[in-house]
């Protein structure tokens, strides 16, 4: 709790708790696994750097950079997994009141039960799958691929944004606002 971690290149870490302000710090060709991330304790995940299966809750941070990638993994009560540029979030269930934002990162296979993607600027989501309040926004500059919205989900695309191969089912809802730009759906 508080303190600080650094996986170096050829390490691997896992399990353990980072929270109340702590931080875990993953460096090119380290590895942090199964750890869990609460109460504003943070991940920070540099070029080449992997962290799997991480659970974050309660005001924690996740954030992947360039090269870096996040896999598996849940995101709920508040917590954020933010993809920089070139940074990759793959396959993470985003839960109740958890988020992502990709800030010109890509996102891969999210789950969104309760939770919801901002897709800013530069930013991409591949193969999202939306139930029962999951909630994607994309904005100008932003793009969503062969999202998939299902019961409860809905995907809102704005001025700018861009919505393609977008597959809407029984009580999922599929907006583009005026100025945005949605095909192949």
């Amino acid at each position: 709790s508080g303190g600080r971690t650094t996986v170096s290149s050829g390490a691997a870490a896992s399990g353990g708790t980072i929270s109340g302000g702590g931080s875990a710090t993953v460096l090119g060709g380290g590895t942090l696994s199964g750890a869990l991330v609460l109460n504003t304790g943070s991940a920070i995940v540099a070029s080449g750097g992997v962290a799997a299966g991480l659970g974050l809750s309660t005001g924690a941070q996740l954030q992947v950079s360039a090269g870096g990638i996040a896999s598996g993994g849940t995101v709920s009560g508040g917590g954020i997994a933010t993809a920089f540029a070139g940074g990759t979030l793959s396959g993470l269930a985003l839960l109740s009141v958890g988020s992502a934002v990709l800030s010109g990162g890509a996102a891969r296979g999210l789950v969104l039960s309760g939770g919801r993607i901002n897709v800013a600027s530069g930013g991409t989501a591949t193969g999202t799958v939306l139930s029962s309040g999951g909630r994607v926004y994309v904005s100008s500059g932003g793009v969503a691929s062969g999202s998939v919205v299902s019961s409860g989900g809905i995907q809102t695309t704005y001025a700018g944004g861009v919505a393609s191969g977008t597959v809407v089912s029984a009580g999922g809802i599929d907006v583009v606002s005026s100025g945005g730009r949605a095909s192949a759906t």
